[in-house]
């Protein structure tokens, strides 16, 4: 069976790089319009274009009146992020929600800033000829209705007033947002809990759990509420399960899915909510952990290998679909089957 979502406007957050770009990318595929979203513009650019968008023509305008809206410009005090894991197992951070310092999601800038991507991402498959936005009013190229667009707005995943303005314009430019992903993370701190500092615990609460409240609340607000939709949440095995150096981290996944559940119950039947979590995935993010470790960690898996970005994107769109559209507040974990080793214990 073919999965398509033709005629859907999907919005990632965190789609700069990794898993988020990954999961953009096939939803694209699919059929989907899609709006990249994260911190940095230069990133988001490199983004849309390795998606076959014109990385200038692609940038989606604030809609009239809104405010927190990306203006491309990078403020002062902007972190880079630091190399580590993606799927917070035993790695410092969240690549786009998942494994190192400073994330994508909105962690170590201020501001209209978005995450680092590597020149050429990593995403997963994208169609041949996929139409992109223009700028503007953003028509297709083609200037065909309902010909898929693929265009990106820079915002701060743990601002509620970016996610507003992001969800704003994407209302403006397409009438309608059909299917959010939650992606977007960050891990501030790496190391014991009674390391942790007030601020780091408050930063990572904000950008992990709280700000995928916020994008919902105003997902819903804008369109979910009058013409249904899907949520879909990254969380992390980290969630599940504690990990060394990860404990706060996995406090706030673990929080996302019982948010996945207790959105479910009060969105349905309007709008289905669902979680993914990923197990170690290899990302620009997590190549000092892949590395370091990806041989050892992957001879102790049932299925003898770490995932990719398109592991997590191939479920996501599964779960983002018609495919799946008697399935609600569950979380599907994606991990090669990390949670079903032996713990070591009796």
């Amino acid at each position: 069976m073919e999965i398509r979502l033709d005629g859907k406007v999907a919005l990632v957050t965190g789609a700069s790089r990794g898993i988020g770009l990954a999961i953009a990318a096939r939803m694209a595929e699919a059929g989907a319009s899609v709006v990249l979203t994260a911190r940095k513009p230069d990133e988001l650019r490199q983004a849309a274009a390795s998606l076959g968008a014109d990385p200038e023509g692609s940038a989606l305008p604030a809609a009239p009146g809104a405010t927190g809206a990306s203006t491309g410009e990078r403020p002062p005090g902007g972190g880079t992020p630091t190399p580590g894991g993606d799927a917070a197992h035993g790695a410092p951070g969240s690549e786009a929600g998942h494994g190192a310092p400073r994330s994508e999601a909105g962690h170590g800038a201020s501001g209209r800033e978005m995450g680092h991507v590597p020149p050429g991402g990593d995403a997963g498959h994208v169609a041949p000829g996929l139409e992109t936005g223009t700028g503007g009013a953003l028509p297709a190229p083609s200037g065909v209705p309902g010909v898929p667009a693929v265009v990106w707005f820079a915002a701060n995943a743990g601002e509620p007033d970016q996610a507003e303005a992001c969800i704003a314009a994407t209302v403006a430019r397409f009438g309608r947002l059909d299917v959010l992903v939650n992606n977007a993370a960050t891990n501030p701190h790496y190391g014991p809990l009674m390391g942790i500092d007030a601020g780091q615990a408050a930063k990572t609460v904000q950008v992990n759990q709280y700000g995928v409240l916020a994008w919902t609340q105003a997902a819903w607000r804008a369109s979910m509420a009058e013409r249904g939709g899907v949520v879909l949440n990254i969380s992390s095995v980290g969630g599940l399960s504690p990990e060394p150096g990860m404990g706060w981290y996995g406090v706030t996944k673990a929080a996302v899915v019982h948010l996945t559940r207790q959105l479910a119950a009060e969105l349905g039947p309007t709008v289905r909510v669902n979680a993914i979590a990923p197990g170690l995935v290899r990302t620009a993010f997590a190549r000092v952990l892949v590395d370091d470790h990806g041989d050892r960690v992957a001879a102790h898996l049932p299925l003898r290998r770490i995932g990719e970005p398109d592991d997590v994107a191939t479920a996501a769109l599964f779960l983002a679909s018609d495919a799946a559209s008697w399935i609600t507040g569950a979380t599907l974990v994606v991990d090669g089957g990390a949670l079903s080793t032996p713990s070591g214990g009796v």
